[in-house]
């Protein structure tokens, strides 16, 4: 059971709410701060209505089988280094992972985590603007792990999976906060981005991309230092996907 005492006993000086149900732990992130909450927080539920994950796709969060969650960072670090969020919270949940599971742990670019060839986590970050002093108020980092879900939708049957972990799901949480929270604070030093790129589960690989409604044919080569997918397309030329509106798939 995720307990709000406890996480908060893992974590030290960091506003931690748990429900029970709730649309989308991201959504309530958002909420807070486009109330005026400012700080670091840790949003969590035992189940999801509306989990979502990138390009409007849904994430599935059925009651206590998984682990899902929002972590709330407040703009310490240059808004130029943000797309980096994604790649940090990343390596964040891979390094608690392995700490839990002899899975070996792969980062499918831009925000999935792989084990066995299959999806076990998904990663969405989100933005909230500061009307009034203009900028940024906070970022929300979601985070859905799938813990020990066995009956998965037909539409994701084949490519999701669970970790299948006795482990406390209030430490993994806590644990992927710490770790993230950290690497927010010098997000610029890149630290994670040598681990991001030895995880990458697409790199050297034969893939496909969809930009703009477009599906191109290309070979993954490796991932540049603000988290770019670097692809060699068919004609020869070389070309850096960024977040967004992009979708991979391995050929």
């Amino acid at each position: 059971m995720l307990l709000e005492n406890k996480i908060i006993e893992l974590l030290g000086s960091c506003t931690v709410r748990v429900f029970d149900i709730i649309d989308s732990t991201n959504n309530e992130a958002k909420r807070m701060i486009e109330g005026g909450f400012r700080g670091k927080a840790l949003v969590a539920a035992e189940a999801q209505t509306g989990g979502r994950g990138r390009l409007g796709r849904t994430f599935y969060s059925p009651k206590s089988t998984g682990l899902y969650f929002t972590v709330i960072i407040p703009p310490v670090f240059p808004i130029e280094e943000v797309s980096l969020l994604t790649p940090a919270a990343a390596v964040a949940v891979v390094r608690v992972l392995a700490g839990v599971t002899e899975k070996p742990l792969k980062i499918k670019w831009v925000n999935d985590i792989y084990a066995e060839d299959k999806k076990i986590c998904g990663i969405l970050a989100e933005s909230v603007l500061d009307m009034e002093k203009g900028g940024f108020a906070g970022f929300a980092v979601g985070i859905g792990i799938n813990i020990s879900t066995e009956d998965f939708p037909e539409d994701i049957e084949g490519i999701a999976a669970s970790l299948h972990t006795e482990a406390d799901r209030n430490e993994i949480a806590a644990g992927i906060a710490r770790e993230l929270f950290a690497f927010a604070e010098n997000l610029a030093a890149r630290e994670f981005m040598p681990e991001y790129r030895e995880r990458s589960y697409v790199t050297s690989k034969d893939i496909y991309f969809i930009k703009n409604s477009e599906k191109q044919n290309a070979t993954a080569i490796g991932i540049d230092d603000s988290g770019g997918l670097i692809v060699k397309l068919e004609n020869g030329e070389y070309t850096v996907l960024r977040g967004g509106e992009i979708s991979v798939r391995i050929r």
